[in-house]
């Protein structure tokens, strides 16, 4: 075990950095989704992916995602007053007016762009995912045998060597 962690310990915390600094870009930076629901068609459609800045400046015609009764909502700045902002959808059928003000601080992303039918991309790269990690644990598992056989073997012929010596 010991020479297994020596020997990866590289490998790993590449890993391991990797893995916190996406989330910390995920976090603090970047903001990644998907949309649900009609509300900002023709523009956005359900399954598209979204892409937006955290922190950025807004002005009047941006699409943000900002927080209402703890859900997310995806919907575009109409108009601004002082620390106020009014969105609405663009979907005229289930928007017809503009929503309730929000404040500065229920906005949680400004989006840049967005992928359509991005839910399909961003499934095929979890499953690409899941199928790399597999293949990479089997690979170790068929090293580990192979080097467990190998050992097994050379301790066999060195038993047997030793046992002709003896005789």
């Amino acid at each position: 075990m010991k020479k297994y962690l020596k020997k990866y310990s590289r490998d790993i915390i590449i890993v391991i950095g990797s893995i916190l600094l996406f989330w910390f870009l995920l976090q603090k930076i970047l903001f990644i989704g998907v949309v649900e629901g009609p509300s900002m068609m023709p523009t956005l459609y359900n399954g598209d992916l979204i892409i937006g800045l955290r922190n950025t400046e807004i002005q009047k015609g941006d699409i943000i995602v900002f927080w209402r009764d703890g859900k997310l909502i995806v919907h575009r700045v109409i108009e601004m007053k002082n620390c106020l902002i009014i969105t609405k959808g663009d979907n005229p059928r289930t928007n017809p007016a503009p929503d309730p003000p929000i404040r500065r601080e229920q906005i949680c992303a400004k989006i840049l762009f967005w992928v359509p039918k991005g839910r399909i991309l961003l499934d095929g790269l979890k499953i690409l995912v899941m199928v790399l990690i597999c293949y990479e644990i089997w690979i170790e598992l068929q090293n580990f045998q192979k080097r467990k056989l190998k050992k097994k073997l050379t301790k066999n012929f060195s038993n047997n060597i030793m046992k002709l010596e003896v005789v």
